[in-house]
Order: structure tokens, then sequence, then C-alpha cells
């Protein structure tokens, strides 16, 4: 048999394979879908399995035709697979199935393709790499870290002040100050910061033993009430605050004393200067961390290739089912479109960054040896007792192993793409990396 076929890909990978067959393309798969028939015909004078195929044919005409049909369509597309050697990544479907003049018939196998094409282009990207440096700031706002978690609380037997923490129970009551029953917090902890211009005001100079009547204004999310049409965002509620105690935290001298307090060190000296060390540390591996990820946008913004739907949907669903399994005893209803919608930007990105890496393997052929392996491992051990654990837990453990080969290999795939780009080089504190501390606040700290 000749097949007649032609091929057409379009930019979502979706291949469409129009097949043309001849009468005898048809004919020869008669005899097999005869046989096909035959083993299941009872037929009365005859054994099951044994009536005549002329028989067969006088009786199942149509029936065989559509046999043969079928047959004479998947022994073409196997031939066509293995002609054209086709990474299918989904099911095929057969459309405009048609009938010719002559006996023979035409149709169409949809399916699509695994992408594929060339990384290229490298001169024609650039790349900023932000190298991030350790400034005596940074140091100072460690150690202060530090210093913040080991202060101290004191009572306090004066009147409270801003930076103070109160110690009260509260009691919810109306406007005309008659208790809410059931709305009592007990032993609740307020910080009366200077940036409360609500809360702190209203406690200021309060001593042990006082009672204070505040107010505050809530969200309807905060409080207890049922929202319902033309309900304001934020409601007032009021408290009667009896205090209990008023507290201030002490910070510790920064002295030999403290060094040995808080680690191993001897002295301040030495304690900064481990500082020094971890925070470098941190900020080259921060700066690395962040030269790959501009490398990898970079690379994606350069490919102009599109992502079949077949793979992109894979993809959406596993997030969807994960999700799904993430929010399955909340109250509010999970809208999967919506969900979709919000994160398949993202998983374009991902799947094109997954692809493009990939072909990068192909084309450049990197390879993992026992001296990368060893060379990870060490670099691992110069991290102490801890770091040495690590060593021999990847060593000993196949998965962990493997995971260390494929980050081996992307640390050769992003070296390659350094040398080949063009990279413009320029420095930041590391702080700015950092992502600012929350802001405390005493008035949500109550409405909980």
């Amino acid at each position: 048999m000749t097949l007649e076929y032609s091929v057409n890909t379009d930019r979502k990978w979706q291949t469409t394979v129009s097949v043309a067959l001849a009468p005898e393309d048809i004919k020869e798969h008669y005899d097999k879908a005869i046989k096909k028939i035959q083993k299941d015909v009872t037929l009365e004078g005859f054994r099951k399995g044994k009536v005549p195929p002329q028989l067969i044919k006088r009786l199942y005409g149509d029936q065989i035709e559509s046999e043969a049909n079928q047959f004479a369509i998947e022994h073409a597309w196997k031939t066509i697979f293995k002609e054209s050697d086709f990474y299918v990544i989904n099911e095929p479907d057969i459309t405009n199935l048609n009938p010719t003049d002559s006996g023979g018939m035409t149709f169409d196998i949809t399916f699509e393709i695994h992408p594929d094409f060339t990384v290229e282009g490298y001169e024609d990207i650039s790349v900023e790499k932000v190298i991030y440096e350790v400034t005596e700031e940074d140091v100072d706002e460690a150690i202060d870290l530090i210093r913040q978690q080991n202060a101290m609380m004191y009572t306090v037997d004066d009147e409270a002040a801003a930076g103070h923490f109160i110690y009260a129970d509260l009691q919810e009551v109306d406007a005309t100050g008659v208790p809410v029953i059931g709305q009592k917090i007990e032993n609740q902890q307020i910080w009366l910061t200077e940036d409360d211009e609500e809360l702190t005001p209203q406690l200021i100079g309060v001593k042990a033993g006082d009672e204070r009547k505040i107010s505050l204004m809530v969200t309807i999310e905060q409080s207890d009430f049922i929202e319902q049409p033309g309900m304001p965002d934020e409601i007032r509620k009021f408290y009667r605050v009896r205090i209990k105690e008023v507290k201030e935290r002490r910070l510790p001298d920064l002295d030999d004393e403290f060094a040995k307090d808080v680690g191993p060190y001897e002295t301040m000296d030495e304690l900064k200067e481990q500082y020094i060390k971890n925070l470098r540390h941190r900020a080259e591996h921060d700066t690395q961390h962040a030269f790959e990820n501009a490398l990898t946008e970079a690379l994606i913004d350069n490919m102009d290739f599109e992502i079949p739907d077949s793979m992109l949907n894979f993809y959406l669903d596993n997030v969807i089912k994960n999700a799904k399994k993430r929010n399955k005893n909340s109250a509010k209803p999970f809208d999967e479109q919506h969900y979709r919608a919000m994160y398949q930007s993202h998983a374009i990105r991902d799947l094109k960054w997954h692809l493009i890496s990939e072909q990068l393997q192909k084309q450049e052929n990197f390879q993992v040896t026992d001296a990368d392996i060893e060379a990870k491992l060490d670099h691992y051990r110069e991290h102490g007792e801890d770091g040495t654990k690590r060593a021999e837990a990847i060593r000993n453990n196949h998965q962990e192993l493997e995971r260390l080969r494929e980050s081996i290999i992307f640390d050769k795939l992003y070296a390659f793409l350094a040398d080949k780009v063009n990279v413009t080089e320029m420095t930041k504190p590391w702080r700015e990396l950092q992502e600012p501390a929350p802001e405390e606040n005493g008035a949500a700290q109550v409405a909980e």
C-alpha cells in the first residue's frame, strides 16, 4: 500500500495529516474484518465461528465495510507514524471521514506534537546581573535582630507610654456600656506602637488596676456581624478594658557577655566577623539566584513559540487538583474557572522554560561527572557538621543523588548561558532585596 497524505502543523503544534486511501487500500483489510465478525456469529446449522465467509459477506456487508474502513485507518495511522516519527502528546482524533466516488476514502488525523525548535540567538539577549553587597548597615541590622529576639520584659509601675505592652481583659460593650454576652477577651497583649493613631492614644497613661472604655473601628470580616447589602465596610465597637499589667522590653547591651549568650563566641568582634561571613554567603546565593531568574526570563522572552493546548490544560488540571485538595475544608465555593484564568500566564511561562531548558540540555549535551558530584558534596561539607551529614545523606539516597545531578545540570546550563548572552553588572546593597518586616498593629490584635 502506497499512502497518499499531507502534513500541516500550526503555531500551537496542532498537526493535521490529510490521508487519501484508494479502494485497494481498504479491500486488503476485508478478510481481517470478516474473520473478526465471523468468530462471534452464531447461525442455525453452523457451529459458532464456522459460518462460511460468503454467507458472512451477504449477511453483514455493511458491518464488514465499516470494520475494514477502521482497520484501514488504523493501518494508515501506524504507517504514517512510523514514517514521520511524530512525538504525539495527546490522543489523535479522526475527522472529515468521507467516501470517494471510486470506493476509497479520505480523512484527517488531528493531534498535537511536542514542540520542536532550536535554542539560539544568544547574541540578541541582554541580561542585567545585580551583585548584592553586604554593607555595615546590613551587619548592624542582623545583630540588632538577635538583640531584639533576646530582649527581656520588665514590669512597669508608672503610667503606660508609647512602646510599652499592656496585658488586659477586654469586655465588649454596647454604646451605653452594657456588656455584650460572650464577647470577652482575657489576658490580651496590646503593644502601644507610636504609629497606631487610634488605640495607643486611648491607653496612654493607664496603670495596673485601671479600667478604661475604648472604641475601635473594625472591618465586617473582623466582627461577628453578618454582612448585609448597603452595610459599611467598617463599624465601631466599644470595649471596657481592665488593665492587669504594664511591661516594657529592654534590650541587652552589645558587649562580650551578649556574644557569649547568643552563640559560641568569646567577644563581640568574633560574633560580628561570623555574621559578616554568613551574610556574604547569603548575598552570593541571592545574587546567583536573581541572575538565574533573569537569564530564565530573558530566554523565555527571546524564544517565540506557543504551548500546545493539551500540554497547558494538563498542567492547569494538576494545579486545580492540588488547589482543590488545599481548599477542601474551606466554606467558600471553589471557583475553578477564576483559578484557571489566574494561573494561565504563570503556567505558560513555566512550561516554556521547561521546554527551553530540556532542548538546551539536548543541544549542548551537558554531562555530570563523578568529580562534579564530589565538588558539590565538598561544598556541603565546608559548612560544618550539619553540612557533612547532609552530604552523606545525599550520597546514600538514590533520589537525593538524582536531584543533585539535576541541580548540577542546571548549574552548567546557567553557566553556559552566562557565557553566551550579553551581561551587564551593577551593585546594590543586599538589604534592598530583603522584604520589610510587617507592621505591628495593636488595634488588629484587639479586634481578633
